[in-house]
């Protein structure tokens, strides 16, 4: 009887699938792998008399983002991908300062306007709020943007859009350096180049 229990038991236990991996295995036996989280460097933005505005497209891409890329990782690696990206956003007082709209976007590199802003900002901050630093992160979910590149070859799984404009948003119409950005990657590396 106990048997009959067990087996009964075993059936109804059902292993949890597995995750497909494969995209974090190394391409051939003993590549070596390795992750880093990189910063880039700081990226002033500014309105003008003109517009009044920023309609900013920042272009995550560590080949251009990352000083030294080169240098510092295509000596060394093979492939690399970038798996996650955190946003950290410093802001200055401005006479009227008015509400920065943010958000990611994965699909296109156009400037964005104040309706989409508005419609897809995921981070509505007052320029005035210099106090701390505000942050966004994102993290890759399409396999295309998990897919492993040349080292030397640029890619831009994601982009980062700020947007806001005096008549629309209270920012000032003459603002010098409105705002700094800078992002740390999450990168992984895959293979060592042969010396």
């Amino acid at each position: 009887m106990n048997r009959q229990r067990q087996k009964q038991n075993k059936r109804k236990v059902s292993r949890r699938p597995q995750q497909n991996l494969l995209a974090n295995r190394p391409s051939f036996a003993l590549q070596p792998l390795a992750t880093h989280w990189v910063e880039s460097f700081n990226t002033k933005l500014t309105t003008t008399v003109t517009s009044g505005q920023i309609a900013s497209v920042i272009n995550i891409d560590p080949t251009t983002l990352i000083t030294n890329w080169a240098t510092r990782f295509q000596t060394l690696y093979e492939e690399y991908r970038v798996v996650g990206a955190k946003m950290r956003l410093l802001n200055f007082s401005s006479n009227n300062p008015g509400t920065m709209l943010m958000f990611w976007d994965e699909k296109s590199a156009t400037a964005p306007t104040n309706t989409t802003a508005s419609e897809r900002a995921t981070k509505r901050v007052n320029a005035g709020s210099v106090d701390r630093a505000h942050t966004m992160t994102w993290n890759a979910r399409d396999l295309l943007d998990l897919q492993y590149t040349p080292i030397g070859t640029s890619v831009v799984p994601v982009y980062w859009k700020l947007f806001t404009n005096s008549a629309n948003n209270g920012s000032s119409a003459v603002a010098t350096d409105y705002c700094t950005v800078d992002f740390k990657l999450h990168i992984q590396f895959r293979g060592f180049v042969a010396v």
